[in-house]
């Protein structure tokens, strides 16, 4: 099957919604920005790359993409918008990159099949919730620079919750081991 590729503004720099039974899919290295809805609920989504050309993520880029396991974030990207992996419940791992300086709130809301993700201390800004329901979590490493705009973790049935009561978040591995979350500075 084929699949058809629309972009806007300046030819070939901003993906906007495409097909939805993809598989993998490398983004065209053209491609500058991920607009919003971009891969909305594509389902059949199981692999994305995202190329160094790349400088955001947009809002519910990638909802909804429920067989989505991995993403590979290249450096270049430096936003990750609100809600950009909110429901991809497939998803295992992503990799952030230095570049990135901001993830939005719900960024990766209930994304339960992550295990651990890594914050590099690039990211100054990170939005409420961003890990709310990951309910599989158990290893959070967080950069010097975070800054926190409300809670950072929480799920149903009391799994993880942690709520950061200052603007600032310590730097170090948060763990959750035996019930309770522990932390580790760097």
């Amino acid at each position: 099957q084929a699949v058809a590729v629309c972009y806007s503004a300046k030819p070939g720099t901003r993906l906007l919604p495409i097909p939805k039974g993809l598989g993998q899919y490398t983004i065209p290295a053209s491609v500058t920005s991920i607009e919003s809805f971009a891969f909305a609920v594509c389902t059949g989504l199981t692999l994305v790359r995202i190329p160094a050309g790349v400088t955001s993520i947009g809002e519910r880029a990638f909802y909804g993409c429920i067989s989505l396991t991995s993403v590979t974030i290249a450096a270049g990207v430096t936003s990750i918008r609100e809600t950009a992996f909110f429901g991809c419940t497939g998803l295992t791992s992503v990799s952030i990159p230095a570049s990135v300086t901001s993830i939005g709130f719900s960024a990766f809301y209930n994304c339960t099949g992550l295990t651990s993700i890594n914050i590099p201390a690039s990211v100054t800004s990170i939005g409420d919730w961003p890990f709310h329901g990951c309910t599989s979590l158990t290893s959070i490493r967080i950069g010097a620079n975070v800054r926190l705009k409300g809670g950072m973790l929480s799920s149903e049935n009391g799994f993880a919750y942690y709520y950061a009561h200052t603007n600032n978040c310590k730097a170090g591995v948060y763990t959750w081991r035996g019930g309770a979350w522990s932390y580790a500075e760097q």
